[in-house]
C-alpha cells in the first residue's frame, strides 16, 4: 500500500505518494488544478487502497476525487460555512464533516445529499472521529467546550461531555477501541471512551506550552503524537507520548511556524511499528 502525505495550504491540493513495492512506478508527487473556490483547504483525508481523497475548504464545499488522476468524482454542498474537519467512517463507505456552522454531516460516497445531520454544537466543530470498533456512533468536538457522541443511524445525541475551557482543536479515533484522542486549547490531551462519557478516560495535562493543533495515534494504540502552534521557531513542535504511562518520549522541534498537522505512518506489511 501507499503511504500518502496530503498537504493543503491553498485552494490547490498537493498529494505526495511514497513509492512502495506494490506500485514501483510512482515516484513523483502530483499537483492538481483547483477543486475549491475558497482560498484555504482545511482538511484532506485519503484511503490507501481505493485511491479516493476528500478535501474540505473555507468555501463550505467537500470534494471527493481520485488522487491518481486528479479527477473530481463528486462535490458536496451542505454546510453553510467553512468545512473544518473530515473523517472516513469505519467501513470507508461514508465521510463525516465538521463545520464552522456548528453542524456535523454524514455523506454517502454514492449520493449527492447528506445521509445524516448531527445538530447540537453551539460553536464551530473542530473535531470529528468515527469509532474504529462501532460504526453506529461517532465523536465530535467543538469550541463550545464539549465532546459529543452521536447515533449514526438516527442523528440523535447520545452524550454531551462538557469540560470547562476544553476548546477542542482535534479528534482522532484510537484503532481497535471505542475511544478517541482529543487535543485541546487548554493544553491537555484527553482520551474519551464511548462506553463511559461522563469524564475523560485519560488526561495528559500541560502537554504543550502553546495551543495544540493536531494529534494522532499509532496503529496499536500505544503511542500518541501532538503538535502545537507558534512562530519564529518557538512552540512549533511535535511531542510523542507513551499512552500507558503518559510519559513524554520525544520533544521534536525544528519548524519555524505553526505545525498544522501530524501523523504516524502505517506500518510496513509484515513489520512491527512501535510508533
Amino acid at each position: 500500500n501507499f503511504l500518502t502525505k496530503c498537504i493543503s495550504s491553498t485552494e490547490k491540493v498537493a498529494i505526495q505518494p511514497i513509492q512502495s513495492e506494490k506500485q514501483p512506478n510512482v515516484s513523483k508527487g502530483q499537483r492538481y488544478d483547483a477543486v475549491h473556490t475558497g482560498t484555504i483547504v482545511n482538511s484532506v483525508i485519503a484511503t490507501f487502497d481505493d485511491w479516493v481523497t476528500a478535501s474540505g475548504s473555507e468555501d463550505g464545499m467537500i470534494v471527493l476525487f481520485d488522487w491518481q488522476s486528479g479527477r473530481a468524482i463528486r462535490r458536496w454542498h451542505g454546510h453553510k460555512r467553512a468545512v473544518n474537519r473530515l473523517a472516513f467512517g469505519t467501513n470507508l463507505g461514508n465521510i463525516f464533516s465538521g463545520s464552522r456552522d456548528g453542524s456535523v454531516m454524514m455523506w454517502d460516497l454514492n449520493s449527492e445529499d447528506p445521509k445524516q445531520r448531527f445538530v447540537g454544537h453551539e460553536l464551530t466543530v473542530n473535531g470529528v472521529s468515527a469509532s474504529s470498533l462501532d460504526d453506529k456512533v461517532i465523536f465530535s468536538g467543538s469550541r463550545d467546550w464539549s465532546v459529543r457522541l452521536w447515533d449514526v443511524e438516527t442523528g440523535k445525541q447520545l452524550h454531551n461531555s462538557k469540560v470547562e475551557w476544553n476548546v477542542v482543536s482535534f479528534l482522532r479515533s484510537i484503532p481497535k477501541e471505542p475511544c478517541a484522542l482529543q487535543a485541546s486549547e487548554d493544553l491537555q490531551l484527553r482520551v474519551w471512551d464511548a462506553r463511559s462519557m461522563a469524564a475523560p478516560a485519560q488526561a495528559i495535562k500541560g502537554a504543550h506550552n502553546n495551543i495544540m493543533t493536531c494529534c494522532d495515534v499509532t496503529h496499536d494504540g500505544l503511542y500518541f503524537v501532538s503538535s502545537s502552534n507558534g512562530f519564529d521557531g518557538q512552540g512549533c513542535e511535535l511531542k510523542v507520548w507513551d499512552r500507558r504511562t503518559s510519559r513524554l518520549l520525544a520533544d521534536l522541534a525544528g519548524h519555524q511556524q505553526t505545525v498544522t498537522g501530524c501523523a504516524f505512518l502505517p506500518p510496513a506489511r509484515g513489520k512491527h511499528q512501535r510508533g
